[in-house]
């Protein structure tokens, strides 16, 4: 409620390292409380009824973004990220690193799409220190909210799927954007073979 708003500024201020991270659920009918949460160093509001598993990813990002670290995207994942923000994936999702990272790694061997749950799935669950499961079903996801997102023309150059067809499966999708990595990572390596070569 009120009162607990109102400790925030309190409690920040007796912490001499960086503060806690903070997030107010709070009901349609609570004004007064959302514009108190919005000045009172508030990392996340939400409101009631709130999804359970949207609620799980905005308290990973926030630790994420404490720890610094986890969510440093590789040179070669940073190349992919340009990618999926230009297929709308939101970049907010803790599945969009993981979806970057997952092309990646099947750039890079293409044998581990032969079963993302024993192979794939699991290289990145280690990356990010989480389980199979969070990256399944993070990934799946953001290939949903991409697909209900994302302007049909961009998808059907890159996916070749009429925008009537129905959104691919994770695997599926992975393998046709990790081919196209492949492909554009082997034009130029060769590119720059030529012009080392001259």
């Amino acid at each position: 409620g009120m009162d607990v708003l109102e400790q925030i500024p309190l409690v920040n201020g007796a912490i001499e390292k960086e503060p806690p991270k903070w997030i107010i659920m709070f009901s349609g009918e609570d004004h007064a409380m959302l514009r108190t949460g919005l000045t009172k160093q508030v990392s996340y509001i939400i409101e009631k009824p709130f999804d359970a598993d949207l609620l799980a990813d905005r308290i990973y990002r926030l630790a994420e973004y404490r720890e610094g670290e986890v969510r440093r995207l590789t040179r070669e994942e940073e190349s992919i990220a340009d990618l999926l923000r230009q297929l709308s994936v939101p970049g907010h999702m803790a599945g969009f690193y993981y979806l970057a990272s997952a092309i990646d790694l099947a750039a890079n061997d293409s044998k581990l799409l032969n079963s993302i749950i024993r192979g794939l799935y699991p290289k990145v669950a280690d990356r990010f220190g989480t389980t199979v499961a969070s990256v399944e079903k993070a990934i799946r996801s953001v290939v949903s909210v991409c697909w209900s997102n994302c302007d049909q023309t961009i998808l059907r150059q890159i996916f070749g799927y009429q925008g009537s067809k129905r959104k691919p499966t994770s695997s599926a999708f992975i393998a046709v954007l990790s081919d196209r990595v492949r492909i554009d990572r082997s034009i130029q390596s060769k590119q720059q073979n030529t012009k080392t070569a001259e």
